[in-house]
């Protein structure tokens, strides 16, 4: 999906590592383990988002891609190339309302149980 973002460009209001990596990965045919992330117990999906650079490659990876599947998978590919176009927090809000907070405590709640991306 990055070939998405590299015809979108010049259009993309604003991108995100968090964003852009997660698209990338729902299409990698590498598959993360996250038993070492059983432990963590203070995920917050949001904090990763603003904050990509300041957490392992392979954590903020992986919650990226298990985000932005269900982002897609729940919320529909219309509203996921909205969020394509313009990749933060309060547009994310304003295009999947409540849901977006139903996607994020899943998607919390499954990384902590160990569900697999």
């Amino acid at each position: 999906m990055r070939f998405s973002s590299y015809n979108m460009e010049g259009r993309i209001k604003s991108k995100t590592k968090f964003i852009n990596e997660g698209i990338a990965e729902c299409f990698n045919s590498v598959k993360y383990n996250n038993h070492y992330m059983l432990n963590k117990h203070d995920i917050d999906i949001f904090e990763i988002w603003n904050n990509y650079d300041s957490y392992d490659r392979n954590y903020s990876n992986f919650i990226a891609c298990k985000f932005c599947t269900k982002l897609l998978e729940q919320g529909g590919k219309d509203n996921f190339l909205k969020l394509i176009y313009e990749q933060t927090i309060s547009k994310a809000e304003e295009i999947y309302g409540s849901l977006l907070y139903d996607i994020k405590n899943e998607v919390e709640r499954e990384i902590l149980l160990g569900i697999d991306c």
